[in-house]
């Protein structure tokens, strides 16, 4: 029966990849890598499914599709790198990036991004490893004495985030560290529900998930301190509130498979 189910949760994905070849960007393959000009503003993001998808020359997932749809709406031209998150953040401190979509607020980022309104819906911090491990972290305290295997840049909640007294093991991508998991090199590795459940179906793997989880954090638009793009943030910040109120928003997330549960 999981078989099956795998068989038909990696069916999705491929179809979900298929939608997003055909999907027409703000900025046209062609323009992905030229050079920056005052008229085509730079997004910069990592790929992460199923929220910031690079599928070779094309770009989707729900968060790049909304900035699409906020291009369309401004008549905002925009092209997109594919970069870390850790790399995403000093494009938008130098200036080498004007718009990313995503981050979570952080006291030092609000020294050269904007925060927008209105915000995103939070993702839970979910714990994925073997069914004997995760069984045993029911509570924060549980997870001492285990390695946790944490994508590099990013951060998940507090005291986590800031706590020495937990094995980190930092890995460059979350099908690294997935693979370490399953490797029995790491015993967990924590993700976004959504982009964790998104990622073992493609991987056509499974882990489970343990009962301890973390209610996630709203995600942002942010803008580039040091981009003209600042001029027109009422207007992007309008646009935002017209696609929650229409239910755009809602609808990219179904489509990408996270629904609420």
């Amino acid at each position: 029966m999981n078989k099956i189910l795998v068989n038909i949760a990696v069916l999705s994905v491929f179809l979900l990849f298929s939608a997003c070849a055909k999907k027409e960007g703000i900025a046209p393959p062609s323009e992905i890598n030229e050079p920056r000009t005052e008229n085509i503003f730079t997004v910069a993001g990592s790929h992460d499914l199923p929220f910031r998808i690079f599928n070779g020359e094309e770009v989707c997932g729900i968060y790049f599709d909304i900035i699409k749809e906020i291009g369309q709406r401004c008549g905002i031209k925009f092209k997109f790198v594919n970069c870390t998150f850790e790399r995403a953040l000093e494009l938008m401190r130098t200036g080498g990036a004007d718009i990313m979509i995503g981050a979570v607020v952080k006291e030092n980022r609000k020294d050269y991004m904007v925060y927008l309104e209105p915000y995103f819906r939070a993702e839970a911090k979910n714990f994925y490893g073997k069914k004997e491990t995760v069984e045993k972290i029911r509570s924060y305290d549980d997870l001492k004495g285990f390695t946790i295997s944490v994508h590099i840049g990013k951060t998940y909640f507090e005291p986590f985030d800031s706590d020495q007294g937990l094995k980190k093991d930092p890995v460059s991508s979350y099908e690294i560290a997935v693979d370490k998991v399953l490797a029995g090199r790491s015993d967990l590795v924590i993700m976004p529900e959504c982009e964790g459940r998104t990622l073992l179906t493609r991987m056509g793997v499974y882990l489970d998930t343990a009962p301890f989880m973390i209610k996630g954090t709203p995600c942002h638009v942010t803008l580039s301190k040091r981009s003209v793009l600042n001029a027109r943030s009422g207007e992007i910040e309008k646009t935002l509130r017209e696609l929650m109120t229409e239910g755009v928003i809602d609808r990219l997330f179904k489509q990408y498979g996270c629904n609420d549960e």
